[in-house]
């Protein structure tokens, strides 16, 4: 066996596995376990909300350093903050899998705010270091 061959029987697995639809039963019963279950949950969710919202602040605050440049770069971010599954406490309802059904939402919100905060602030130094 090459290790071509091994390497690529491993990229196929890790795809199987990262794209399977296999699903985890998760029957919460009424009660006590079930809203502390629906607690973490929503602790979940605003855990990836809250540093999405503070990265999607510094966006606004670095396009404001840069004199108001970047705007499309603040708009993907304003985009990605308003269509957050991380506002509603509805997001937070648990899924099949045991896991808040606005989860990946929310994960998907944080990377992109993530990538604007780096962006503007890539640019800013830039800025900084061309006017020096």
């Amino acid at each position: 066996m090459t290790w071509n061959r091994l390497v690529q029987g491993l990229v196929i697995a890790s795809l199987i596995v990262f794209f399977s639809e296999a699903i985890l039963s998760c029957a919460p019963v009424d009660g006590d376990s079930a809203e502390r279950m629906h607690a973490a949950a929503l602790a979940t969710l605003r855990m990836y909300h809250l540093p999405a919202v503070l990265l999607g602040s510094g966006t606004f605050i670095l396009f404001l350093l840069r004199r108001f440049k970047g705007i499309v770069i603040l708009l993907f971010a304003i985009a990605a903050l308003a269509i957050s599954p991380g506002w509603s406490e509805a997001s937070a309802v648990l899924g099949p899998d045991c896991e808040p059904i606005g989860a990946f939402g929310v994960k998907v919100v944080l990377g992109v705010t993530a990538a604007c905060f780096f962006g503007q602030l890539s640019f800013w130094i830039g800025d900084r270091r061309h006017r020096a």
